[in-house]
């Protein structure tokens, strides 16, 4: 059921009724010309973001406060948060450091299109 009831509604609609839309992360960024670099910038800042114990802390309180508002399903959703977030916050660090995801979302080439490109280049 609480999925269900999570499922029917937009990230916006859940963001306004858990109040989260007014908190955000600050990340200092180096100045980065392309989409690429910026990409592994924000990557490595969220690995550092993701091996600090109180940032773990604060994500899991975030979700907790969220999970108080959800009316019917607060005790679902707390029980949920302490038994998987830790392990989604392990896993999501584990991701991101074995996965190039910035070219799986496109912001970077892979080497075969960079050989490809390189090839037509050289034509």
């Amino acid at each position: 059921m609480f999925f269900l009831e999570v499922s029917t509604i937009s990230p916006e609609q859940f963001c306004e009724k858990v109040n989260l839309c007014g908190e955000t992360v600050v990340m200092q960024l180096p100045k980065c010309d392309d989409a690429c670099s910026l990409c592994h910038n924000v990557v490595v800042e969220v690995l550092i973001k993701l091996k600090d114990p109180d940032t773990e802390l604060e994500v899991l309180e975030t979700l907790l406060k969220g999970c108080s508002k959800m009316e019917n399903f607060a005790q679902k959703c707390k029980k949920l948060v302490f038994q998987y977030g830790p392990l989604f916050l392990a896993d999501a660090e584990k991701f991101l450091e074995t996965n190039d995801v910035c070219t799986a979302i496109h912001a970077c080439k892979n080497s075969q299109e960079d050989l490809a490109a390189s090839i037509i280049a050289d034509a």
